[in-house]
């Protein structure tokens, strides 16, 4: 499962975005753009719309959290100040692996620290409008899953009709 994306300047590489999972890290030669749409693509999802999506229930902007699935709701973090103005300063970490956020660093349930340059209060907010946005989609999901027993419920009876005819 998806931990954090996050930028970071290589040596002799440049701009590149890491994606940290449970058990692996993956080095992406590219910006954080790059990184968040393909991780977008194996949740089979597109980002702009998903931001989208997301955006209308947060109404918070180009800082909303985003929504990949039920597990996995990614927190916009500033982990760097950009060098160049295409660069990219904000990573994202996943609401369920943050443990608890200090002054300058966000502690993950598997002991990894994030560094971010960002005021802890804009953090604490965000993750908390990323917890509301997560309760937000549960109870959309069970809401689609009951009208869906309920459609199945009423075919159910409709064949029982038709077959009791005969």
């Amino acid at each position: 499962m998806l931990v954090c994306i996050k930028p970071e300047y290589k040596e002799g590489v440049g701009d590149c975005t890491i994606l940290i999972y449970e058990r692996d890290e993956v080095v992406l030669k590219k910006n954080i753009r790059y990184g968040l749409r393909q991780v977008a693509k194996q949740y089979n999802q597109d980002i702009r719309e998903l931001k989208y999506k997301c955006n209308r229930i947060t109404n918070l902007g180009k800082l909303t959290p985003i929504a990949l699935s039920s597990d996995v709701i990614l927190v916009p973090i500033k982990v760097r100040t950009p060098r160049v103005h295409r660069d990219g300063g904000y990573g994202y970490i996943n609401l369920f692996f943050i443990e608890q956020v200090y002054d300058n660093f966000i502690l993950l349930n598997n002991g990894s620290k994030i560094f971010f340059v960002e005021n802890r209060r804009s953090i604490i907010k965000r993750i908390n409008v990323a917890k509301n946005l997560s309760s937000t989609i549960l109870k959309m999901e069970y809401s689609n899953i009951v009208t869906i027993l309920n459609e199945v419920l009423k075919l159910n009876d409709k064949l029982e009709t038709i077959i009791l005819k005969r």
